[in-house]
């Protein structure tokens, strides 16, 4: 790691991410910029790979390098569980960084390499600071800018490395039960041209469009497979009101109940597609917000501002840092309704 530490994390406990940081920096600069790759495959040493890991990647790459619109492409699915998982076939757009098993090509290297971090980055959120590491970075919109990942419905590695840098965060009960893929898929005979932009937006609504909408409540009722009649639809869609909500929903299905940069993993446009109840059904979980509710919520929070903002100008006593975190407060939330989904 050359040395280096970041500021404020020095203890020998942070000494994992450090090291994870400088060597994929040294791995990318050394592929793509010192030989001269046009793309590069990282696979981390705790994976194991489907029958049809590398044939995966081969088709996928001139998809990835004439879309300007993509980030990178992953084998990983964070929903990928296997009651949740199905067509070995089908393949998503996610603007959550998947990480584990995911290639970028050296045009992405070029925009990324002069800011990449030595370890962590530190992000504002309220009065908190909180940690990022490489990846969390990689998911911020700064360095996204609206761009997507691929990632499968079925997993194409699968993750062994329950001791690591994280301690295991997640692994018993999301990690472990993923599933990896056993079907050896002929990529060349797949079309692959609706993952491309505009071509995707355009699947996936017409996906949403037709699909039956329902309270996740009813999701117990829906039949099964067995007692399932021709006329029944095949896709859901159940609406969620906020992250919350999401949050709440996935909990009850098991699924990972975590958030990267405000998003669900796994989601595109706060779109979480899973399978559910039998493999021809798709949950669709969409995001909503109304932005009549969020407004009032603002003006509610506003309003306490300015009252508590007078009572602290009565009492010259108080710190002053108590009056900077209400302003950073507000600018935050006024950032918040700026960049939000409606």
């Amino acid at each position: 790691t050359d040395g280096r530490r970041q500021a404020g994390f020095e203890e020998p406990k942070w000494l994992g991410y450090h090291k994870i940081a400088a060597h994929y920096k040294w791995v990318l600069t050394k592929l793509l910029d010192e030989r001269q790759y046009t793309q590069v495959l990282m696979l981390e040493d705790d994976l194991e790979v489907s029958c049809d890991f590398f044939d995966y990647f081969r088709h996928l790459t001139p998809v990835l390098h004439s879309d300007p619109t993509l980030l990178c492409v992953s084998a990983w699915n964070d929903n990928g569980q296997a009651p949740f998982v199905h067509n070995a076939t089908v393949l998503y757009r996610t603007d959550v960084f998947p990480g584990l098993g995911w290639m970028l090509t050296s045009t992405m290297w070029k925009e990324l390499a002069p800011k990449w971090p030595l370890a962590f980055h530190e992000t504002p959120f309220l009065i908190i600071k909180k940690k990022r590491f490489w990846d969390d970075w990689l998911r911020e919109k700064a360095q996204t800018k609206d761009r997507s990942c691929i990632r499968p419905e079925v997993n194409r590695v699968y993750t062994f490395g329950e001791h690591g840098s994280s301690d295991g965060q997640h692994f018993d009960r999301y990690l472990k039960p993923i599933y990896l893929n056993k079907q050896l898929v002929d990529w060349s005979a797949q079309q692959l041209d609706y993952l491309l932009h505009p071509h995707y937006d355009q699947w996936i609504d017409h996906l949403v469009q037709s699909a039956t909408v329902i309270d996740f409540q009813a999701l117990s009722s829906l039949p099964s497979s067995s007692s399932s009649s021709s006329s029944s639809s095949s896709e859901y869609v159940i609406w969620y009101d906020n992250i919350d909500q999401y949050l709440y929903f996935a909990r009850q299905l098991v699924l990972i109940d975590d958030t990267k940069d405000g998003k669900p993993r796994g989601s595109y446009k706060g779109i979480v597609t899973i399978r559910l109840l039998r493999p021809q059904n798709k949950i669709l979980f969409l995001f909503f917000l109304n932005k009549l509710k969020s407004n009032q919520l603002y003006q509610l929070f506003l309003s306490f501002y300015y009252l508590l903002e007078i009572k602290l100008k009565k009492q010259k006593n108080r710190k002053t840092r108590y009056k900077f975190t209400l302003h950073f407060i507000k600018i935050r939330l006024q950032h918040f309704l700026k960049s939000a989904p409606f």
